[in-house]
């Protein structure tokens, strides 16, 4: 109880900052072409991101939650450098053929915007391979229970970069925006990184690199189709009217960070412990875990929406001052129909960690498969009614069926775990 306190305080100031980030260039420049631009341009870095480095941390942590000691550290080095040296290939590689596929992407930006777009994608990139450095050493200090520490270093990290954006933004324009995302995510890098301890040469063909590869195969395959999908919001949202991307991005942004704070307070100190209640055939205690966490997220969920609806307006003009009424309506008829991503990103993220916990990451993997493509299909079908507000609703069609889903199979499986039990026969 004592940690989940510490944690929900420290990732509240975390959140805070991050928001910091993006409501000041907001509320600086108004919802236009250029906040088009530079959150159009974060798809693609996130896109990638979501789909190895979230792979990564759902996959190592179990690995390095049972691993002695003595090996600890060489692991840790050996998925650092690898992902280092991937993650540089392919910033490398976009930003070289930025000029050919980023217009692809956001066919209703005029060539100035798409121009800005190409230019704060270029620099972002340089962003992404740090934080993809910083996933493998998030997921070493988890794996240690080193939850606070994560936090402060974030917070030092986060200050420092706003710091910077705050003090250059009147002389760089919106390019410190993705210039502040670069220094903060390198800082956090350069402050975790003695959590591996010794350093050691990368071992490739050491058994848990096996197990890794063997784990994270199906988890790739399947979060490549379906973590694509902010970049396809934001190819609906650019055929739009100029802000209307702005805006779709700020509500997906505003969940983000409460979903940011469930996964910090709640759902990271829970991977580790149901890694070791599945390795250990816990299956009651790994089921009370769940049931507890889903409980927690499902009450404080609605709390929050409750306090939307009758709260949201003005709460949002008070945050927003240079927006119009109708952006601040715009932004919170936007927040109410994504009530999908304010429950069922924490919940199914709790549901897909438990399946990984396993090592079973097929499963998830198939489900967001089919739940997204039935998104897609909710998404365009709204967007031709009701333009950015059914993209909205699309999603949080395909949020819950894959909620139904997940619980479904999850019961399941934890039935079959139990009549096994060779640990404890």
């Amino acid at each position: 109880m004592k940690l989940t306190i510490k944690l929900s305080i420290l990732s509240s100031i975390n959140i805070i900052i991050t928001f910091l980030y993006q409501w000041y260039v907001v509320v600086l420049f108004g919802p236009g072409s250029e906040t088009d631009a530079l959150f159009a341009g974060m798809v693609i870095p996130q896109l990638f991101l979501a789909i190895i480095t979230g792979s990564l941390m759902y996959v190592l942590i179990p690995i390095l939650s049972i691993e002695k000691q003595s090996q600890f550290s060489i692991i840790c080095w050996t998925f650092f450098q690898l992902t280092g040296l991937i993650f540089l290939a392919i910033s490398l590689i976009l930003s070289y053929f930025a000029d050919y596929w980023v217009p692809f992407f956001v066919p209703g930006f005029d060539n100035a915007t798409t121009n800005l777009s190409i230019s704060l994608i270029r620099i972002q990139l340089i962003g992404m391979i740090f934080i993809a450095l910083t996933t493998v050493l998030w997921s070493a200090s988890h794996a240690k229970k080193k939850f606070v520490f994560v936090e402060c270093t974030t917070i030092i990290s986060n200050i420092i970069g706003f710091l910077f954006l705050v003090t250059t933004i009147d002389k760089f324009g919106i390019f410190s925006a993705s210039w502040a995302m670069v220094i903060k995510s390198a800082l956090q890098t350069l402050l975790l990184i003695n959590i591996m301890g010794t350093f050691s040469l990368p071992q490739f063909n050491h058994s848990s690199v096996k197990n890794f590869f063997t784990r994270i195969k199906p988890l790739i395959a399947g979060t490549i189709y379906y973590k694509s999908e902010q970049l396809f919001d934001r190819f609906l949202a650019s055929m739009t009217n100029t802000g209307n991307l702005t805006l779709l991005h700020l509500s997906q942004q505003i969940y983000s960070v409460s979903n940011m704070l469930f996964d910090k307070a709640i759902l990271s100190p829970t991977f580790p412990e149901l890694s070791k209640n599945a390795f250990n055939n816990k299956w009651n205690e790994f089921t009370q875990i769940i049931n507890k966490r889903f409980i927690i997220i499902i009450i404080l969920t609605i709390l929050a929406y409750i306090c939307l609806f009758f709260f949201g307006k003005p709460v949002l003009s008070l945050i927003f001052v240079n927006f119009s009424k109708t952006d601040i309506n715009k932004l919170w008829i936007l927040l109410l129909c994504l009530i999908g991503l304010l429950m069922g990103a924490p919940l199914g993220q709790l549901l897909s960690s438990s399946f990984y916990a396993q090592g079973n990451t097929i499963t998830p993997t198939k489900i967001g498969v089919v739940g997204y493509t039935l998104g897609i299909v909710c998404k365009i079908t709204g967007f031709y009614y009701y333009g950015i507000t059914g993209v909205a609703i699309g999603t949080t069609i395909y949020y819950f069926f894959n909620i139904f889903i997940m619980t479904i199979f999850l019961s399941k499986a934890i039935h079959l775990n139990e009549k096994k039990k060779p640990n404890n026969a």
